[in-house]
């Protein structure tokens, strides 16, 4: 029995399904549409940049959440992929980089990404495993803040949410100068961050960089629905005007 009122979003989530599948299908058979630069990736390369000009290092940090946690595990794991973009480009202009991280469990997949890196950057004697910091669960803020009083770095980089502890290393990082570009909890990132990466925002990015068949269809397909459905409110719209109103009718079904 199909609840009314309903069906309508039935449909909406059956076309979200078809198009994303459909256009990571065509992105595996190496049809890969072509994603658009974002600031987000200049903001990266700009933030790099000032570190090695003040020749300071470079800090990066992923969500405050466990890997095996159901909410925000994706933007954990996207969080991953920028992380090894930013190794590679910090490696390629020889500035200092240090990865903050809070799961135990990724810790291994951490340094071997940080490897790979500086290895594709020409660089390998660069990698050490000092540069990956381990603070457990609550400890991380507060060892931050700590951290950038002593290190001071030029950049600093928060990909996905750090708790309540987004003030405290947004501040902290701030307090000493650093470039910051973040994405979390929007509002307490705002007035410390030069660059704020918001909603899709951050998986484009993500797809943008790594140029992952998965990624990059997903992408793809979401902004074909959003396409289409603003189309279904430019038409409700102009049908309302016309005096249509069995529109209403028909989005209620």
């Amino acid at each position: 029995m199909i609840t009314t009122g309903r069906i309508f979003d039935l449909v909406i989530i059956l076309i979200v399904f078809g198009f994303t599948v459909y256009f990571i299908w065509r992105a595996r058979r190496g049809r890969v549409s072509q994603l658009v630069k974002l600031p987000a990736v200049d903001a990266f390369e700009e933030g790099v940049g000032r570190a090695v000009e003040m020749g300071r290092p470079v800090h990066y940090t992923t969500a405050m959440v466990d890997i095996g946690q159901r909410t925000e595990w994706v933007e954990k794991v996207l969080g991953y992929y920028i992380m090894g973009y930013v190794a590679q480009m910090c490696a390629s202009r020889r500035a200092q980089l240090y990865v903050s991280e809070r799961d135990a469990l990724t810790l291994g997949y951490v340094k071997e990404t940080l490897r790979s890196a500086y290895e594709r950057a020409g660089w390998p004697d660069g990698f050490n495993e000092n540069m990956v910091l381990w603070h457990p669960w609550t400890t991380q803020p507060f060892a931050l803040a700590n951290w950038f009083q002593q290190v001071k770095p030029g950049a600093n980089f928060m990909m996905g949410n750090l708790l309540f502890g987004t003030v405290i290393v947004a501040e902290a990082a701030a307090l000493e100068g650093a470039f910051q570009i973040a994405y979390g909890d929007t509002p307490f990132l705002v007035a410390t961050c030069e660059y704020v990466m918001i909603a899709d925002e951050y998986y484009a990015t993500s797809a943008y960089i790594t140029k992952k068949p998965l990624l990059v269809g997903a992408i793809t397909g979401n902004d074909y629905v959003k396409m289409l459905l603003l189309l279904v409110l430019i038409a409700s719209v102009a049908l309302l005007n016309l005096g249509i109103k069995d529109v209403l009718k028909w989005l209620a079904i």
